[in-house]
């Protein structure tokens, strides 16, 4: 029985490692935005995530991990949205180690801007084939995906914290 069910679910996870392979290797393909700005794909999607994570106290590290890149590498990205203007660094107070990054209003509007054209352009016709599973359909798929994800780290403070920017 359990040989049927993981033979059911290949056609699945050939298309999931298939799109995870396509979007892997545009990583590293430069955009442009608007005001000469021009930043890779991965780079956008720590945009991405940092303006969806804009609310939470994630760290740095914490993030990196979130969207599997190397520490390393994650830095040096944010180095450079930072000089461009699309990422802010601030720490918690009364802790020097543990950095937040935070969208600027350039990032924000960039986002808004870009992600507006891209839902319709790219999303359209999977949520149309999506359209055909109920709601618990949906459910239960993200559910899978979450226990699938579950190790990823996710910070939850429940006091108020005070961010300090770094210049």
């Amino acid at each position: 029985m359990k040989e049927n069910r993981e033979n059911r679910y290949i056609p699945l996870l050939k298309a999931i490692i298939k799109h995870v392979n396509i979007v892997s290797s545009g990583l590293n393909e430069r955009i442009s935005l608007d005001e000469g700005i021009e930043i890779t794909n991965q780079e956008w999607l720590i945009v991405e995530l940092i303006v969806e994570h804009r609310k939470e106290y994630c760290s740095m590290i914490e993030l990196a991990r979130m969207i599997g890149i190397p520490q390393s590498s994650f830095f040096r990205m944010v180095s450079h949205l930072q000089k461009v203007g699309l990422a802010e660094k601030y720490r918690v107070k009364g802790n020097k180690k543990n950095i937040v990054l935070r969208p600027t209003e350039l990032a924000l509007q960039f986002y808004k801007d870009r992600t507006t054209g891209l839902r319709s352009e790219i999303w359209d016709d999977f949520f149309k084939a999506l359209d055909r599973f109920s709601d618990e359909d949906i459910e239960a798929f993200t559910e899978a995906f979450d226990l699938l994800n579950e190790d990823l780290p996710s910070a939850k403070y429940s006091q108020k914290i005070e961010l300090i920017k770094i210049d």
